[in-house]
């Protein structure tokens, strides 16, 4: 069960397309299904990003917390999907960064 948190300097983007992008980037990387995933989506009001990118007002971040033993080809498959899935919201590829912290099951109550 993934906990997902994404925080965006995008304003004015259509909050519950970026969280249905993320969630089948999910289903189609992870081969969740979307009950399995929690996400959180914020947009901060104080959020410094990068200017050397092609867009830093809508600069992304999406945190994931995992269970471990996913191949690389499956993470691989994941990273790909949401930057994919952002593009099509108008987030270049560029300005999406993607941090996963994998655990053991044993740390998840």
């Amino acid at each position: 069960m993934p906990c997902i948190h994404i925080e965006t300097k995008a304003k004015n983007i259509d909050k519950e397309k970026m969280i249905e992008a993320v969630d089948n980037a999910f289903i189609s990387g992870f081969k969740t299904t979307s009950n399995d995933n929690i996400i959180r989506l914020s947009v901060p009001e104080f959020f410094k990003a990068p200017t050397n990118k092609t867009n830093p007002e809508v600069y992304t971040i999406v945190s994931i917390d995992a269970f471990s033993g996913r191949t690389q080809e499956l993470k691989d498959e994941l990273f790909r999907a949401i930057k994919v899935n952002l593009e099509h919201l108008g987030i270049p590829n560029d300005c999406v960064k993607i941090i996963l912290r994998e655990s053991d099951k044993l740390n998840w109550a």
